[in-house]
């Protein structure tokens, strides 16, 4: 699919961009990764230089930089995000810097360097509290967070490039992305990882909210067919997608199966809701299927097994 294609990664040394940048070295692209490590791990990509991935130490806040290391590259994978909901309250005037600034710098030196394509990584949280469910791509963005407002504007930047310079951009809006390489170590880490970490460590799960709030949870894998598909389908450019498994699942759910697979139980301590979080959220993907072909291939059950089998847990 990507066989001799030049690729860019921002974000290449986090959850989802590392997850990619292998997926296209197997395929038998050329890939160049740039990071600064805020969220991102060594780990993540010490493996990859061995593949012959070029690792880039910078961040997307520099310009000059991205237009010096885009130059006869063909797409860009801008993953590369202050990605919680929780700290952009914290720090909105970096979550603005880095998601909304920075999507425009990327955007500019892939304008500059005549990239292919651009496929930018958005979000669910763009849709705030919805009226119906499931949501799809023509409900009406209501953010409630920094974060989320963030990535609706650099969603706008995308049009604006695409409208004003002729620079084909796919904006995926991605559900709850939950796989391997997906850290708990952070004070803002992703919620399944961080379950899977008390269960095996038979420590208390602390849920915020009742547990009853849902999501849609979507294997990394699927995030990836996702972004593949958005590079080479000529349909897909000027449009935003949602991109998830399709199901709603409860978070008490979620724990039931994790404690399942890891043939443990835990307490759950159920704390108030915390500010800016979105009660119930799942993806209507039809327009995904029908623009890019995509087909979620991993359930939740499935995807846990994978996820908990490469943590090496017994």
């Amino acid at each position: 699919m990507m066989k001799g294609r030049k690729c860019i990664v921002t974000g290449g040394a986090g959850f989802v961009g590392s997850n990619l940048a292998n997926e296209l070295i197997k395929q038998g692209a050329k890939v160049k990764i740039i990071d600064n490590m805020y969220s991102g791990k060594n780990e993540n990509v010490e493996f990859l230089k061995d593949k012959g991935v070029e690792i880039v130490s910078g961040s997307i806040t520099d310009r000059t930089m991205l237009e010096k290391e885009m130059n006869s590259y063909e797409f860009v994978f801008h993953q590369a995000a202050l990605v919680s909901v929780v700290e952009s309250i914290e720090k909105p005037e970096m979550s603005r810097e880095i998601n909304l600034d920075g999507t425009v710098n990327v955007l500019e030196a892939a304008r500059k360097n005549e990239i292919e394509k651009v496929i930018f990584a958005s979000s669910c949280a763009i849709y705030g509290e919805t009226v119906k469910l499931p949501v799809d791509e023509t409900d009406k963005p209501a953010p409630m967070s920094p974060y989320a407002k963030d990535k609706l504007m650099g969603e706008s930047k995308c049009n604006e490039y695409n409208q004003k310079y002729d620079l084909p951009v796919v904006c995926l809006r991605y559900f709850n992305i939950y796989g391997p390489r997906q850290s708990a170590k952070s004070a803002y880490a992703a919620a399944i990882p961080k379950f899977i970490e008390r269960i095996v460590s038979n420590k208390e799960i602390e849920i915020y909210g009742d547990g009853n709030q849902t999501r849609d949870f979507v294997f990394v894998e699927d995030i990836i067919q996702a972004n593949l598909k958005a590079a080479i389908e000529k349909n897909a450019r000027n449009c935003c997608l949602n991109i998830g498994s399709g199901t709603e699942t409860t978070i008490n759910e979620v724990i039931r199966i994790i404690m399942e697979i890891i043939k443990k139980e835990v307490e759950i301590k159920y704390l108030d809701e915390r500010e800016g979080e979105i009660r119930n959220s799942y993806a209507d993907i039809n327009k995904a299927k029908k623009i890019l072909d995509y087909e979620p291939q991993w359930n939740l059950k499935k995807g846990l097994h994978k996820t908990i089998n490469l943590m090496n847990i017994d």
